[in-house]
């Protein structure tokens, strides 16, 4: 795809990255490489240390210790303002008394860009980001979505080599964040620039992001495509915060094979109150492990022909599909996808059956996700 961007785009290199305030560290030591034109996603639950990782690449914020490198340059004591970077903010912060057209120019005015200059780059925003018909209102006069158009449009006119966008869609009702979603996606298509984005919303982090950062307590979780955060999650963390309606989770303990008639059962046996997985020889024994299985890799079937049994307490009907709400082995909650016309009902015993290869073993103790 031919791209609009007058210039290549950069790569960055986060290299030991650290930030504390006083004796509170809120970004552990970080080391993340993201390639010129790629699209990353740091995702995490507020105080995770996200924002503080994009304020820092920014400027806004001092790291206490490593280096940030923009385009093969080391930019920790460079001023904000010539990182060659554009920042969007969560709230639109446009003036209120200017016109589109106005709020588009008056950073490369303030600039001193030529007037030619700030027209050329004024009027390819606004046709990249379907503003023509905007130019002349006022802020006050457009709707949430127009608004955050009119943002982006400020950070593209300034033509930078990255984008950093902090939350910029939590303002905006569901229907409309979709619809952004799928605007900022295209928009980093037509540009081929480097953005960075920073969300709590697991959807916006595994729809937009070719990448994905997970963030916890300000230590890098894991750094990974979409599809690989969620089908092979790092670490139990990572396995419950990606994927809705959230993983199914079962703690137990590998025991020895069982005595049957004077002999040993030939592998030992995964025991979690009603669920009994027999394993491979090789697994070993007495191990404590947490198991988690995904909806859509669990079969409602009937009660002779199942790993375990259980009860439905509610079937949601989406129209697409059924999600069906049953006990788990220890009488915990889980939910298995189902066909939209299942035929089930609540109080129906039915059985459980798991989807062994993607079944998700993690170790009970640190959360590690098991091999």
């Amino acid at each position: 795809m031919v791209t609009t961007v007058s210039r290549p785009p950069a790569g960055i290199a986060l290299r030991g990255l650290e930030k504390r305030f006083g004796d509170v560290v809120a970004v552990h030591p970080l080391d993340l490489e993201i390639a010129p034109g790629e699209f990353v996603v740091f995702v995490g639950p507020s105080g995770c240390g996200k924002t503080t990782v994009l304020r820092m690449i920014a400027g806004l914020d001092d790291p206490s210790a490593g280096a940030v490198w923009i385009g093969g340059r080391a930019v920790e004591h460079v001023e904000p303002a010539d990182r060659d970077v554009a920042m969007v903010f969560q709230s639109y912060a446009l003036y209120p008394h200017m016109t589109v057209r106005e709020n588009l120019a008056f950073g490369l005015r303030m600039r001193k860009h030529a007037a030619a200059d700030i027209e050329r780059r004024v009027s390819r925003a606004a046709g990249v980001l379907g503003l023509e018909a905007l130019m002349e209102r006022r802020p006050g006069q457009l709707s949430g979505g127009q608004k955050q158009r009119v943002a982006f449009g400020r950070a593209m006119v300034r033509d930078p080599q990255v984008f950093l966008f902090d939350e910029p869609l939590s303002n905006l009702d569901a229907r409309l964040r979709a619809d952004m979603r799928r605007e900022i996606a295209e928009l980093h298509a037509r540009l081929g620039a480097t953005m960075l984005y920073v969300t709590h919303d697991q959807v916006e982090a595994m729809t937009l992001g070719q990448r994905i950062a997970v963030m916890r307590d300000g230590r890098l979780q894991q750094y990974a495509p979409p599809l690989e955060i969620y089908r092979q999650p790092a670490n139990l963390y990572v396995a419950t915060f990606i994927g809705t309606p959230s993983i199914n989770l079962v703690t137990g303990d590998i025991v020895a094979p069982a005595q049957a008639a004077g002999r040993a059962e030939p592998s030992p046996c995964l025991v979690a109150g009603r669920l009994s997985l027999p394993l491979a020889s090789q697994q070993s024994a007495s191990r404590r492990v947490t198991i988690g299985v995904r909806a859509e890799n669990l079969r409602v079937v009937p009660p002779g022909d199942s790993d375990f049994t259980s009860v439905v307490h509610r079937v949601e009907r989406l129209g697409n599909e059924s999600l069906v709400h049953l006990d788990g082995p220890l009488d915990d909650p889980w939910i298995a996808r189902a066909a939209a016309d299942w035929a089930g009902r609540a109080g129906d015993a039915v059985g459980v059956r798991l989807d062994r290869q993607h079944t998700l073993w993690f170790d009970a103790g640190d959360g590690r996700r098991l091999e």
